[in-house]
C-alpha cells in the first residue's frame, strides 16, 4: 500500500527515446528503443521531509478544489 507523498515512478518516450524515473533517486535514466541507457541526469536534491505543514496544504487544496 502505497502513501500520499511516496514517490512516483514515471516513464515517458519521445520518437526513438525513453526517459524513467524511479523517483526515489533523484535521477532520469534516458534509453533508446533498444532499452540501452544512453545517459543519466542527476541533479541536487532538496529536502524531502514531508512535514504536518505539506499534509495541511494537500488538504486545504483538495477542500478548495472540492474533492475533501
Amino acid at each position: 500500500m502505497s502513501t500520499l507523498f511516496d514517490p512516483n515512478p514515471a516513464v515517458a518516450a519521445a520518437g526513438t527515446t525513453i526517459a524513467i524515473t524511479t523517483a526515489r533517486e533523484p535521477e532520469v535514466r534516458i534509453l533508446d528503443e533498444d532499452f540501452n541507457l544512453h545517459r543519466v541526469v542527476r541533479w541536487s536534491e532538496r529536502d524531502r521531509e514531508v512535514t504536518s505543514a505539506h499534509v495541511q496544504a494537500y488538504r486545504d487544496r483538495g477542500r478548495s478544489d472540492g474533492r475533501a
